[in-house]
């Protein structure tokens, strides 16, 4: 592993968090906001200072927003303008969908980080909507559908949810290019309402990990199709190698074109290095640069104790040290992937005073006493002399 120097992984700043999701670049937001944005007229998105004017070439566009609410971060209703949700990192609690689309025609979610919700995204009674390069999870359902047509979902990440998709209702969407992983039931579902739509060239695997009948792909609906037709199917954790790949379900639907899904790499964690902290000093803390495909959950301990066990979205990991009293600590991480590949790091942790130069807590109280007992030697020679 390659040692990266801590003063990039221990800094004494708060640190944005950045998005890691396939084929796109990290971002940093900008705004954060407390309050649920609701658009029920086009005419909202040019009051919220969306930039763009809802054509198909120059869509509203609302970017850069960081928000965690109790509710629906954004709601969008009855809309027919072109419009994008780009850049944002959205938080839900599980009441309610962390965004909500209904009765809509072309919107989009483009580079986003959704986390919790019912739904991570929910689309209701719509058409001509795309979910694009979002990394969606620890939600009830990652994506759910219900009476939509000609809609897109491309180059998501969809894990660690409770579900991953569900089509309750819908027609002639595709599903392509995308990583759906760990989630603890179906990792894809069309319900009896969904036909003639379109899986291919994705990455299913590992799902259903804590049910019963664990299945990455479940299919009640008609005429769904898992592969083009003409040789690119998808790939699955669970393909055996026969030909074609059965889809659980009532619709007897297969994947003529299926291929194994594997994964025998670690994830990538960069060493850091030992180092000490200043007690005096606010804003220290400790980063992991992780990196691995399907990540899946962490465990961190100090001295021993568990301090933190969670699931892993593939960002950055931090532990503030700033509680942490005159001493020494040691700090052990474990990362998980979705198959099991486990990375680790061990990083010791001193908690000084610098003071006088850096010299360090033990030592100034060294010096304090030699300082004191020198005094009063010298007051016992004046007094004799006097």
């Amino acid at each position: 592993m390659i040692l990266v120097p801590s003063s990039i992984l221990l800094t004494q700043a708060v640190q944005s968090k950045s998005i890691i999701i396939t084929d796109t670049q990290a971002f940093t937001p900008s705004q954060i906001l407390t309050e649920p944005i609701v658009i029920d007229d086009e005419t909202d998105f040019v009051a919220l200072g969306a930039t763009g004017v809802g054509t198909r070439s120059d869509p509203y566009v609302l970017d850069d927003l960081v928000m965690t609410t109790i509710g629906t971060c954004i709601t969008v209703t009855g809309t027919t303008a072109f419009f994008m949700i780009s850049n944002c990192i959205l938080e839900s609690d599980p009441t309610e969908p962390a965004v909500q689309f209904n009765d809509v025609e072309n919107g989009q979610v483009d580079q986003c980080e959704i986390v919790g919700g019912s739904s991570g995204i929910q689309v209701l009674s719509s058409i001509d909507c795309s979910i694009t390069n979002t990394s969606i999870y620890e939600c009830w359902i990652g994506i759910q559908m219900d009476l939509v047509s000609n809609c897109t979902i491309a180059y998501a990440r969809i894990f660690n949810n409770h579900r991953g998709l569900l089509f309750d209702s819908g027609e002639f969407i595709r599903i392509e290019n995308n990583t759906i992983f760990s989630n603890t039931e179906n990792g894809l579902e069309f319900a009896w309402g969904a036909s003639n739509n379109t899986v291919v060239r994705n990455e299913i695997g590992w799902n259903g990990v804590d049910d019963q009948n664990p299945e990455n792909a479940v299919d009640h609906g008609e005429d769904n199709h898992f592969d083009d037709g003409t040789g690119q199917g998808n790939e699955w954790s669970d393909f055996n190698g026969t030909t074609p790949y059965l889809i659980s379900g009532t619709s007897g639907t297969n994947d003529s074109y299926p291929t194994l899904l594997e994964d025998n790499i670690i994830p990538v964690i960069v060493d850091v290095a030992d180092t000490a902290i200043d007690v005096e000093t606010t804003g220290n803390i400790l980063t992991w640069i992780v990196r691995d495909d399907y990540p899946d959950r962490y465990t961190i301990e100090i001295d021993g104790n568990l301090l933190s066990s969670s699931s892993w979205s593939g960002d950055p990991i931090t532990v503030n040290l700033d509680p942490l009293d005159i001493g020494s600590y040691v700090y052990d991480i474990r990362v998980y992937d979705a198959i099991g590949n486990i990375a680790g790091d061990t990083v010791n942790i001193n908690v000084v005073s610098f003071v006088l130069g850096g010299i360090g807590t033990e030592l100034v109280m060294i010096a304090s006493g030699l300082t004191v007992a020198i005094f009063l030697v010298v007051m016992l020679i004046i007094k004799k002399l006097s």
